[in-house]
Order: C-alpha cells, then sequence, then structure tokens
C-alpha cells in the first residue's frame, strides 16, 4: 500500500485508510530536488501526493478522498504530538473540522479558483501552476537585497542579478510545458524578471549608482541584465532537459517527457528586456527631472528586437497581453 513507500512512519500513519485499497499505479518521484511525490491510481480515480518538508498537498479528482485526506491530518497524532497548522490549511471545497484545542467546529479556509502553496499558486480550474506573488503584500525588494560594498560592486551586482532569478528557474513546475500553456510559462518568465528589475534598482541605490554613474557603468549594468535573461534561460533549458525522476517503480520513465520546455528564446529575449525597461521607466515617472541614469538605462533596453533578436513564435500582441497580464497581478514595491 502507498503508505509503505511513502516517506517514513509518520506519513505511514497520517495516510493509513486515506487512500483506497484496489491502487493500480503507486509511482514515487520528485518534481524538484526538494519535493517528494506519489501518484495514485485507482479504477476510477487519480491522485497525487506532494510534499516539500512539513508541507503537503493533495490533488485528487475524488472528493471523499480529499475529505478522508484533510480530516486524518487533521486529527494528527496526539500521540507524536503531530499537529497540522489550521491557519495555513486550504481546500476548495467547503468543509468544517472540529478545532482539537477548543473542541468546535471551525471551516476549514477555502480557495475558488486559485490555490496557493509553498509559494505557488496552482489554477483549481486548468491545474496551471505559477508564482504567488500576494505573499509579497507588505514587503519591499530591499528586504530580501544583501547588498556588497567591500570592493568589487560591478561584478558583484552581476552576480547577485542571476541570484535573483536562480531560485525560480530552478522550479520546473513554472516551466513545464505538461504542466502550463505557453501564454502561461512566458508570464513566469515575465515576472522572474520583473521581480529581478525591481531587486536590480535597490540594489543600484544601496551601492551608490545613481545619478553620477557613468555611461560606461550604465552600459556594464545593461550587458550584466542582458547575460541575466541567457543565463536564465539557459537554466531553466537545461532543467527541463536533464530533470530526472527519483522513483520505486519502472512506470516512471514514462514520466520523462514531463519536463518538456517550449519557451523559445526569442521569446525569452523580448520578455526579459521589457521587463526591465518597465521598471526602469517607472523609476522615471516616480523621479521625474532627477532620472538620467534611469533614462539612459531605459533607452538602452527600449529596442526589445536589437541584434538580429526578432519575435518569432509569439506575435508583439501576444507578448504584450502578457505583460499586461502579469502588471496586474506583480504588488511588489
Amino acid at each position: 500500500m502507498l503508505c509503505n513507500i511513502y516517506f517514513g512512519n509518520i506519513e505511514a500513519i497520517l495516510f493509513d485508510g486515506v487512500f483506497e485499497e484496489g491502487s493500480s499505479h503507486i509511482i514515487r518521484g520528485c518534481s524538484s530536488t526538494d519535493c517528494d511525490a506519489v501518484f495514485v491510481q485507482t479504477k476510477s480515480d487519480i491522485h497525487l501526493l506532494l510534499r516539500i518538508v512539513d508541507d503537503f498537498l493533495l490533488i485528487s479528482s475524488s472528493k471523499d478522498t480529499s475529505v478522508r485526506f484533510i480530516k486524518k491530518l487533521n486529527d494528527g497524532v496526539p500521540s507524536l504530538n503531530v499537529n497540522i497548522n489550521g491557519d495555513k490549511s486550504r481546500v476548495n471545497y467547503r468543509i468544517s473540522l472540529e478545532n482539537n484545542s477548543t473542541g468546535k467546529m471551525e471551516e476549514v479556509k477555502a480557495c475558488n479558483d486559485f490555490f496557493p502553496w509553498c509559494g505557488l499558486l496552482i489554477d483549481t480550474r486548468t491545474c496551471e501552476i505559477s508564482l504567488d506573488y500576494n505573499r509579497f503584500h507588505g514587503s519591499h525588494s530591499i528586504d530580501t537585497v544583501v547588498i556588497h560594498r567591500t570592493g568589487n560592486e560591478g561584478l558583484n551586482l552581476k552576480k547577485k542579478m542571476k541570484d535573483f532569478v536562480r531560485p525560480r528557474c530552478c522550479q520546473r513546475l513554472l516551466f513545464s510545458s505538461d504542466v502550463n500553456r505557453i501564454d502561461m510559462i512566458r508570464l513566469n518568465f515575465y515576472q522572474t524578471f520583473l521581480l529581478c528589475a525591481v531587486k536590480l534598482v535597490y540594489y543600484m541605490s544601496g551601492i551608490g549608482c545613481r545619478e553620477e554613474a557613468s555611461t560606461q557603468q550604465l552600459q556594464f549594468i545593461y550587458d550584466s541584465a542582458c547575460d541575466t535573461i541567457h543565463f536564465a534561460f539557459s537554466l531553466i533549458s537545461s532543467k527541463m532537459k536533464h530533470g530526472h525522476w527519483r522513483s520505486t517503480s519502472s512506470i516512471s520513465t514514462n514520466l520523462r517527457n514531463f519536463t518538456s520546455f517550449q519557451l523559445s528564446w526569442e521569446d525569452a529575449w523580448w520578455l526579459g528586456r521589457h521587463a526591465f525597461r518597465h521598471v526602469f521607466q517607472r523609476q522615471i515617472k516616480m523621479r521625474r527631472r532627477s532620472a538620467r541614469t534611469q533614462r539612459i538605462l531605459c533607452q538602452l533596453f527600449s529596442d526589445c528586437a536589437r541584434s538580429g533578436n526578432g519575435i518569432s513564435s509569439a506575435s508583439e500582441k501576444e507578448l504584450l497581453a502578457v505583460t499586461s497580464r502579469a502588471f496586474r497581478q506583480f504588488p511588489m514595491t
């Protein structure tokens, strides 16, 4: 049964009786280096159970299984003092459970179209995955930016830009064409660079790169940004191509094509440069007269099709629709 090949003794207790005994396929794998997964198939239903550290997610075609799952977790393991955090529990239907502390029945928080989990946002209608930027509400980009002032500021800035995008590029669920449609993949890539550009602005301010920056320094920043776009695209492509599944079943070999990646370099180039340009344009509006640095950088990023990198798989209208959608979902300041 599932629990015999799952993660450990606690999970074996928690999930005992959750899944049907007549499971025909049980596949264990991983969706990333820190995420374990179990796929369970019966004659009538399919279930996907994921875990990142101590956060569990069940995606199931059976509401009865889902109800058993949430009730089991809510009961916990009193003998081991294992309990779930009711404030962080979510379902996409209405259900009330007994509060183990008060003994009262309380409704579990419900999500309708979008389900947040571990920094990701899952569309319950399509199962597409994007980043949950709502978790940035009430915070500032500079809160997570470590600024180096010990010399070699330029090289440190170039390295930090890659550090800004690396965590998102390593999340294969965001860029798999077997999970997301191409417009969602473009959105995830674009929002990655919106966040990178916003952090770059604060980093530049922190190292004193403001109005006194020389043309040569600004050209270096521009070249570093372009290099970061190429780095991100290459890293994602590599993760998609060389991604692997840990498994206890040979059936999982059929899942190796899970990591297909269909974002073209031309689209990635356009979206990345547009993200930097948009952020610097916003800075110009905020700073007005004292925006020389931003104006020069904005001009450098203004021609999204320069150097022979045109738009191939998408029209400019399609890409602009992606940017408009991204602006509506991006709350970070």
